[in-house]
């Protein structure tokens, strides 16, 4: 068999494929069977272009072979995070992406070489499965596409000869049914109705005894704002017929910080008189002052019973999932259970588990699978059947 040199690749059939050979930097033959996409070469001058492509890399001295790079999944990592600029990214992004790498991807992949992973599609598969099983689909999606974009970076920087998802990201753009799990991963998402707002209002004021809390459904629901926004606004943003959205509150590392809405969406929303007249009497029932540090000269709407700000998580477990369901959740002591009530008012007295016992009956769900976010879902869905402008749909949700 003839030699290639470095100016000619050389192309051999090994059964039904092709391979190419050409000398590496250190006169070693190297060869592929495959392109970048992973792909089998169609002919032999397929074949033969791939190999003079390699050996111009190696001329301008951007070739790097796979199979000789020791580097680490877990010592590219922070060369990727750098090279991407990821420290421009909001801090909720950043933590989130954090999350994503230092409890799953590194513990994983981290001390993997770089080159083992040229075609590993199938652990990728498996351990997309093994996800499933213990954590949300979203959650899911989200890590292992943040992989997949440093997979692909790895290969586009030379680290990896082909990117292991490249073929799986083609056919999701192709049209290619894609598998979804879990209720809520496909189809419409959870939306309220106006009744079904009011009834989850009084339901939720019932479970934490907050006439509060009513107001913030309420107001949630007929303004379609973000929850940070929510918790963040101010008394003196709310003028008699308009809401002005200014500021939202974030929890960052462990305080309270006051950042700009989202995307830089201040916007002013228009009240009808009803809620204009909730918010009037939210605000005459407590001075708004927090215990925060830092925040002494601000007066906001609601305040939390700790004196603080409503996470939103603890908000859906105690109040809103219980309500929307008719079932609390289950916590480190007790099991998913119904929410048991007595009738001697409306909309019922929610009973603790010390006296579930001397329930009438049990609350029947609303919308099951709802979550705080889905009143801003409804908003958007009612002003849909209004036939309000698109353009003022966007503006007053902060699109």
């Amino acid at each position: 068999m003839a030699t290639p040199d470095r100016k000619r690749p050389f192309v051999e059939r090994r059964g039904d494929t092709l391979r190419v050979r050409w000398s590496g930097p250190d006169g070693k033959l190297r060869s592929a069977s495959r392109n970048d996409k992973g792909e089998p070469f169609a002919d032999k001058a397929a074949a033969e272009l791939y190999g003079y492509e390699q050996i111009g890399k190696i001329e301008r001295g951007e070739w790097a072979d796979p199979a000789d790079v020791d580097l680490t999944v877990g010592e590219w990592i922070p060369d990727w995070w750098s090279r991407n600029d990821m420290d421009d990214l909001s801090w909720s992004t950043r933590s989130t992406y954090r999350w994503a790498i230092e409890g799953l991807i590194w513990p994983q992949w981290g001390n993997r070489k770089m080159a083992s992973l040229t075609h590993c599609e199938g652990e990728l598969a498996t351990w997309r499965r093994e996800l499933r099983g213990d954590y949300a689909e979203k959650s899911v999606n989200l890590v292992y596409a943040l992989f997949s974009t440093m997979l692909a970076d790895a290969h586009i920087a030379d680290l990896l000869k082909r990117d292991p998802t490249l073929q799986a990201r083609t056919q999701r753009r192709r049209g290619r049914r894609v598998r979804t799990r879990g209720a809520g991963s496909t189809g419409e998402k959870p939306w309220t109705t106006p009744m079904q707002a009011l009834l989850i209002a009084e339901r939720v004021a019932a479970l934490t005894g907050r006439a509060d809390d009513f107001v913030l459904v309420i107001t949630k629901a007929y303004t379609g704002m973000r929850w940070s926004e929510l918790v963040g606004l101010e008394q003196r943003y709310v003028r008699d017929t308009v809401l002005r959205v200014e500021w939202q509150l974030q929890r960052q590392d462990r305080q309270w910080v006051r950042i700009p809405p989202k995307d830089e969406s201040r916007r002013d929303v228009d009240l009808p008189p009803f809620l204009s007249a909730l918010l009037t009497g939210q605000m005459a029932s407590h001075d708004g002052r927090c215990t925060c540090a830092g925040h002494k000269d601000r007066r906001y709407v609601w305040i939390a019973k700790d004196g603080s700000h409503t996470y939103r998580t603890v908000f859906d477990a105690s109040g809103f999932k219980p309500a929307t369901e008719g079932w609390r959740p289950p916590n480190h002591a007790l099991p998913r259970r119904p929410v048991g009530v007595r009738f001697d008012v409306w909309p019922g007295e929610p009973l603790t588990e010390a006296t579930i016992g001397r329930a009438d009956a049990c609350w029947a769900p609303i919308v099951p699978g709802a979550t705080p976010h889905s009143l801003r879902h409804g908003h958007k869905t009612w002003m849909i059947d209004a036939r309000v402008e698109e353009v003022l749909q966007h503006e007053r949700l902060g699109h």
